[in-house]
């Protein structure tokens, strides 16, 4: 392929995929040297599922999920129509390969949580649980729903620099809403916003690609 026809190289950041997109670039400067921002985002979302905070619930969600995955009984429990009649969606499986997996799994043992309760015999360990998933699956919610958008086939140079501002500015709302209503203590408010500030600075500092893109957007 000529290099004229190739505008970026964009690649997630391991050793070897960044220095292959350098050497590219410092062999065709017409080439843009970009970060996969789904990968970032993805990245972003697994720092902060490694806040103490979030250990407990999270480790309790997989064994949850491991348990109902090995129990035919237990699947049919959770799926018995409500007084309401409604059923539940399946509850999903945190995988390896999958962007956002885990955010996606907590999601969806919230619904189940009233069930899940009535199954055990433990109702306080598991009114913690409930508190620790909907910390962060409510935190997490505007960096899943951005890295799926970005996924999409046309998005463009803009919308990474549009997602990645929503993501801030839904976390600046969340945080600057009273504790009691949010449930979400301010010292946790701190340790994601300083997580997004040092994934941010990482993914747009060296690049004005992103800010360009969205000034020139019509």
């Amino acid at each position: 392929i000529d290099s004229k026809r190739v505008a970026a190289i964009c690649s997630d950041s391991t050793i070897v995929t960044l220095k292959s997109r350098r050497e590219i670039n410092k062999m065709y400067p017409t080439i843009f040297d970009l970060r996969d921002c789904c990968h970032h985002l993805h990245n972003l979302l697994a720092d902060i599922s490694k806040l103490e905070e979030f250990k407990w619930p999270l480790d309790r969600a997989k064994k949850i999920l491991a348990h109902v995955s090995k129990s035919t009984h237990s699947r049919a429990l959770l799926r018995e129509e409500d007084e309401d009649g409604d059923t539940l969606l399946a509850l999903k499986k945190i995988g390896k390969t999958r962007f956002g997996s885990t955010w996606s799994s907590a999601d969806s043992i919230l619904p189940a949580m009233p069930r899940i309760r009535e199954l055990v015999i433990a109702k306080e360990i598991k009114f913690k649980l409930e508190l620790g998933l909907l910390q962060y699956t409510t935190i997490g919610e505007p960096i899943c729903r951005s890295l799926w958008s970005l996924e999409a086939s046309d998005a463009n140079a803009s919308d990474v620099f549009v997602f990645f501002t929503a993501i801030g500015a839904s976390l600046k709302e969340l945080f600057a809403k009273d504790q009691d209503e949010t449930g979400i203590p301010v010292a946790l408010a701190n340790k994601v916003v300083n997580i997004f500030n040092d994934r941010y600075d990482e993914f747009f500092f060296h690049s004005e690609i992103y800010f360009v893109a969205f000034a020139l957007d019509p």
